[in-house]
């Protein structure tokens, strides 16, 4: 009988049993893996049409294409899947055990020097542990709180990388614009080397003068090579987060809508109240707050008599534990570290906007006092400067000095700008909707919401 008992545990476990395939993994094949698509381009960068060329990229179109290939967010996304499948276990009720004691039968073999078939029978038990009130449910709430704190964490790190991706953009979208700037400045410095060259085999002017000349365009060759190295390091960074080869080159498309953009006003309590309700960091900080209270009411549930039934009755009794007194004590202090991280988190995203609105208002008002003041001068030097090296009315210090104001101040204007651009960016993502990012796994209320006073 016993043998035929355990045959059928035998075959009921054989049939619930779920087998598995190794799955060795090997770093080599990856890099392997990952070379094989370096010569891939992602739809933004196809060009229309087929052909050699890339299109452009637009800072939106980076931070989609960075949401989609980031390699982390993968990661990220995959931990989804395990708190689902905790969900689906937290959901389940206990199993059964099945028992054999033996002690009747040896008695009656030591005592009675034999065994009766009821010495058999009599050693079989069942029991199936009752889960308590609400105890299921508790757990449920705890898994579902967890599940929707992986969802928000993947949302918080798309918030998080759309801002890396857009001030990796204007990084590279401003070192290209200052590359063009060094660039301009260089055939300038060019032109007057050979107007120079002429003049001192005319012996118009000294070998000092053309050295100093020389000397400069030196300088200016220095500062492109410098810029050209920026720009590799700027693309590279860039194309890290996008999850693109090192390699890989494109085009910058909408710079100069960045760049001129109007300046705006913002309302920053107005964008605190926005933030609240759309921020990723901080629901998912709210997500956390929910495990602990699901956490608080499990322990409670716990208070309460474990029992078995089946064959036999069994009641374990939590006297030693004291009821689960320290582990609900245990509980509540937890939940209350939770909701002063929340507080402080609120007190954090208030200061970050106002900060950020800071940052805006003085890259935007230097932006604007170079446009209006700086950028008008620059023009009538500029032309000046043509005109007296075409008349050759300017003396070398004279253009060494212009040259000099000249690259200045255009990196000054193009600084201001772009500054200006990442200040507008900081605003959005402290708004918490950079790039239509804010939008998580929970109801988002607040789409109609504006950021702008």
């Amino acid at each position: 009988m016993l043998g035929s008992a355990l045959s059928a545990v035998l075959l009921l476990t054989g049939c619930a049993t779920t087998d598995y395939e190794p799955s060795p993994l090997a770093p080599a094949d990856l890099l392997q893996a990952l070379r094989s698509m370096d010569g891939t381009l992602p739809p933004p960068l196809l060009p229309e049409g087929g052909g050699a060329a890339t299109a452009a990229l637009t800072m939106e179109q980076a931070a989609a294409l960075a949401v989609e290939r980031n390699p982390q967010l993968t990661v990220m996304r995959a931990t989804i899947g395990v708190s689902q499948a905790r969900l689906v276990e937290a959901g389940l009720l206990p199993d059964p055990t099945i028992g054999w004691d033996a002690m009747d039968v040896l008695t009656n073999q030591w005592v009675n020097g034999g065994t009766d078939q009821e010495d058999w029978v009599g050693g079989f038990g069942l029991s199936w542990r009752v889960p308590r009130p609400e105890e299921i449910s508790a757990q449920e709430a705890l898994a579902r709180a967890e599940l929707e704190g992986s969802e928000w964490a993947v949302v918080r790190a798309e918030w998080l990388l759309a801002q890396r991706v857009a001030n990796a953009w204007i990084e590279l979208a401003s070192v290209r614009a200052r590359l063009g700037v060094a660039n301009d400045l260089l055939g300038l410095g060019r032109q007057t080397a050979t107007v120079l060259q002429r003049a001192r085999e005319a012996r118009a002017v000294t070998g000092i003068e053309a050295s100093l000349v020389a000397i400069d365009v030196a300088n200016l060759e220095l500062e492109r090579l410098r810029l050209e190295d920026e720009e590799i390091e700027a693309r590279q960074a860039l194309n890290a987060l996008l999850g693109l080869a090192p390699d890989t080159a494109y085009d910058i498309a909408g710079a100069d809508a960045v760049l001129g953009a109007p300046a705006e006003t913002f309302d920053a309590e107005a964008i605190v109240d926005a933030a609240i309700a759309q921020r990723p960091d901080l629901a998912e900080l709210m997500t956390r707050y929910d495990a602990a209270e699901a956490a608080l009411t499990l322990e409670v549930v716990k208070q309460f008599p474990d029992i078995s039934i089946g064959t036999g009755i069994e009641l374990t009794l939590a006297l030693f534990s004291k009821f689960n007194g320290p582990a609900i004590d245990r509980a509540v202090a937890e939940r209350e570290v939770m909701r002063k991280a929340v507080a402080a988190e609120v007190a954090a995203l208030r200061a970050d906007v106002h900060a950020a609105v800071a940052n805006y208002r003085k890259a935007q008002r230097q932006a604007d006092y170079v446009a209006a003041n700086i950028e008008p001068q620059l023009a009538d030097s500029l032309r000046l400067t043509a005109a007296g090296l075409a008349a050759r009315e300017l003396s070398t210090l004279e253009m060494l000095l212009m040259q000099r104001q000249i690259l200045d101040i255009r990196m000054r204007a193009l600084s201001a700008r772009f500054e200006a651009a990442a200040g507008r960016v900081r605003i959005q993502a402290a708004a918490g909707r950079l790039f239509g990012t804010g939008a998580g796994p929970a109801a988002d209320a607040a789409d109609g919401e504006a950021v702008d006073g």
